[in-house]
């Protein structure tokens, strides 16, 4: 992801008013103005937000832009312009027929500069606020359409740790001044500077110790190459890390799982299962640490089964190893990264005591546990998800479908009509005629 770039020198603005904490009754209250647009109201009156009009779209989200400012305790007309633009961005990022806040058009941009947020408020140590018409869009489609995702997702979490909502009325208030870009207040966020504690000074025997401030600062982790120090010194979301491991192959190992497909090549006359068998689970590094005679049959093989791969593979193996070490770059979440450093650790030199070594080896085999149970939780309740919409999507599809046919049965129907009527129509005019000669 590429940061925003931000000056030390942009314009600050004040939140002069007092923080305003969400009053969960006025939400509420709003909310069930518009449960009719809701995501998942089912009552008899909703509203496909899918299938309105122009005219009504326009309506229905100016009424929605309405209810985010009510909720900011703004006035529309106090800030038009402002207002007008939201409404714009909601009918542009069709804020009505959002059914998932990943899937909404604008997720993208509101989860990067939720990001910027974070990044930023932490470097300088006071809240940055997202601009207006990124902020009041968010505030429709997932407080009052109520496309939420139960409190799970990233943008979710930083929305809440950096209080984006809470701060919206600010925003507003600053349209325009900052174009489309993040904005830095004066707000600082609580627990930033060190705070003065009294400690006990220990006195000599028979004398009171006296009490003398100290500063307490947070801790710090030395090792910032660690990825336990990286977590504890960024609060922000970490990405997947790059971890390269040691690995080592000797040649008793590489011949022993060579051997057995070299036998069954020869003994059924080199077919085509055998020989893709064989290939795939050759490696470059098991083809290094093999004897010579041994590369030289693979040649052969490789080039009369047509396994170029190997072929090249056995060329480069010019010097003759009997140990060959290399190192294995995978991705894998900051989590594991920590643990499996903690599970290293309890090999080191510097721990000497054996009960200290167990006590850390059982500790990260309880949080591997631990952590795995809660990655099987998080896919089933992804699962869920899943199926529940995977059901919606059905029931859906049932509609239209029964729709369909319903439409074709009534076209049928007036068809047959019509062709009944002109059927008696023509006999009515053919006796006529009849009757007349």
């Amino acid at each position: 992801m590429i940061m925003a770039r931000y000056r030390d020198n942009d314009p600050v603005v004040e939140i002069s008013d007092s923080q305003i904490a969400w009053d969960e009754t006025e939400l509420e209250r709003i909310q069930a103005e518009f449960k009719v647009l809701q995501k998942n109201y089912k009552g008899v009156d909703a509203i496909d937000t899918r299938s309105l009009g122009e005219v009504e779209r326009r309506k229905y989200c100016r009424l929605l832009v309405e209810g985010a400012f009510r909720l900011l305790r703004l006035r529309p007309e106090d800030y038009s312009d402002c207002f007008e633009a939201c409404v714009r961005r909601c009918l542009a990022s069709h804020a009505l027929e959002a059914q998932r806040w990943s899937s909404w058009s604008p997720y993208k941009e509101v989860i990067i500069k939720l990001r910027d947020v974070a990044y930023h408020s932490e470097l300088h140590g006071k809240y940055y606020i997202l601009p207006a018409t990124t902020v009041v869009p968010s505030i429709v489609v997932k407080l009052l359409r109520k496309v939420d995702t139960g409190g799970l997702d990233e943008s979710t979490c930083l929305v809440t740790r950096y209080k984006v909502f809470e701060f919206a009325h600010a925003s507003v208030k600053h349209y325009n001044e900052h174009g489309n870009k993040i904005i830095r207040t004066k707000h600082v966020m609580p627990n930033r500077k060190p705070k003065e504690v009294k400690a006990e000074t220990p006195g000599g025997f028979g004398e009171t110790g006296s009490s003398q401030p100290i500063l307490q600062k947070s801790a710090e982790v030395d090792d910032t190459k660690s990825q336990v120090g990286i977590m504890l010194k960024s609060q922000m979301p970490l990405r997947p890390v790059t971890v390269t491991t040691t690995k080592k192959i000797t040649r008793e190992q590489a011949v022993d799982l060579v051997v057995p497909h070299m036998v069954k090549i020869m003994k059924e006359l080199w077919s085509t299962t055998t020989n893709d068998e064989c290939a795939a689970v050759l490696t470059r590094e098991i083809v290094i640490v093999l004897p010579p005679d041994m590369k030289e049959w693979l040649e052969t093989w490789s080039r009369q089964a047509g396994k170029q791969e190997v072929e090249v593979w056995v060329r480069e193996a010019t010097e003759d190893l009997e140990t060959y070490e290399w190192g294995e770059t995978q991705a894998m979440e900051p989590i594991c990264a920590v643990i499996n450093e903690l599970e290293e650790l309890q090999h080191s030199k510097d721990i000497t005591s054996t009960a200290v070594r167990h006590r850390i080896r059982d500790g990260t085999a309880m949080v591997r546990h631990y952590i795995m149970g809660m990655e099987e939780k998080w896919k089933a309740w992804a699962y869920k998800e899943l199926s529940k919409e995977l059901l919606e999507c059905q029931a859906a599809i049932a509609t239209d479908v029964s729709f369909i046919r319903r439409s074709l049965e009534d076209n049928d129907e007036r068809c047959w009509k019509k062709r009944r009527a002109d059927m008696e129509n023509a006999a009515s005019d053919g006796a006529k005629t009849n009757w007349l000669q």
